[in-house]
């Protein structure tokens, strides 16, 4: 049978990015080109809980709820933001929430859902470039956070935790494109230093607000509404995004 042009971009990406994985046993060793190896994350560990639960070290992968979920730690209570999430060598000067999971480990369970990239594939760093078209081919996600205090636990958009400074809002509920990491000359680049989602649009980012405001980089600052206290472990739960 024929696939369909989405499965065929879909086998081309997966067939490039296994060609940076070696797959030992259940475990993920990517290789990755020198100058982006920076990662502090080499390995990952793959084990399939159940027929629904699949656990990739700290990330848990849920195929019937199709979410993908990991522990973070709130970073900034308040001032601008261009990122949602990083590691802790990233830009945590403008990151909302800091995460130890790796970009690849990331990567590789939005994979394992089946979901698709919009990934850059240049021939150099000069010529990468983002599309800030809102349409891609591409899937999307949305985005939660949950956490618990002496009132219980609580779920709620990621989006809520990001005050639109000139609107005087929260931003409204919304999508994430998979964006994917890019790659460069058939390698997959990552690096501990590279943000993982964020809200000023970012080629090297996992995840990129689905919104032409993420051209802005004076929109977004923490919404100090929300009970935010610095060190404050939550999850993030994404989930795939439905029409």
């Amino acid at each position: 049978m024929k696939r369909s042009c989405s499965n065929d971009r879909m086998q081309n990406f997966i067939h490039k990015f296994a060609r940076n994985v070696s797959f030992l046993t259940l475990a993920l060793f990517p290789y990755f080109n020198p100058l982006f190896s920076q990662d502090s994350a080499t390995s990952s560990s793959i084990v399939e809980l159940n027929d629904s639960l699949v656990k990739i070290n700290e990330i848990i992968i849920n195929r019937n709820s199709r979410t993908v979920t990991f522990p973070a730690r709130i970073k900034m209570t308040k001032g601008l933001i261009e990122v949602l999430l990083c590691k802790p060598q990233g830009k945590t000067h403008e990151s909302l929430f800091v995460t130890d999971i790796s970009h690849i480990e990331l990567q590789t369970a939005l994979l394992l859902l089946g979901l698709m990239p919009f990934n850059n594939s240049v021939n150099n760093v000069s010529t990468l470039k983002t599309n800030h078209s809102r349409e891609f081919h591409a899937d999307s996600l949305m985005i939660f956070v949950e956490w618990k205090d002496s009132l219980g636990c609580h779920n709620e958009n990621a989006e809520y935790f990001v005050w639109n400074k000139i609107r005087e809002e929260s931003l409204p509920p919304s999508s994430w494109l998979f964006q994917g990491l890019p790659i460069i000359d058939d390698k997959i680049q990552t690096s501990a230093y590279f943000s993982m989602i964020v809200t000023y649009d970012d080629p090297f980012a996992v995840l990129v607000l689905n919104s032409p405001d993420k051209n802005d980089d004076r929109l977004f600052y923490v919404n100090e509404k929300m009970p935010l206290t610095s060190g404050m472990e939550v999850q993030i739960i994404l989930e795939t995004y439905k029409l």
